[in-house]
């Protein structure tokens, strides 16, 4: 399958490497050894992400299982990774969503 750059329509090459997962909105996730596709011409390089929400999951259960309290982008990202709207969240936790926005 050959890969198109999207900003100048060349050939792009796959290669292997880390890539810092800012898709999450998280700022320390880092992924190690995915499939990249970098242009031949331009150099801008894109990930590969495969099965995209098993890996969200995987991030979902590393926040909720660390020891420290969770930072607003963290919260964020569970709340939006269980696809539920800030007033239910909210609710569930037992304060206003005025409280869990000023969190997140």
């Amino acid at each position: 399958m050959d890969v198109k750059c999207s900003r100048c329509g060349k050939p792009m090459r796959r290669t292997i490497g880390n890539h810092k997962y800012w898709e999450s909105g998280l700022d320390n996730v880092y992924l190690e050894n995915i499939p990249l596709y970098e242009c031949t011409d331009c150099r801008i390089v894109y990930p590969s992400f495969f099965r995209m929400g098993r890996l969200n999951d995987l991030i979902a259960l590393s926040l909720v299982q660390k020891p420290a309290l969770l930072n607003g982008r963290e919260i964020r990202f569970l709340r939006k990774n269980l696809k539920m709207p800030s007033h239910i969240l909210a609710k569930q936790l037992g304060v206003g969503k005025t409280t869990l926005s000023k969190w997140e």
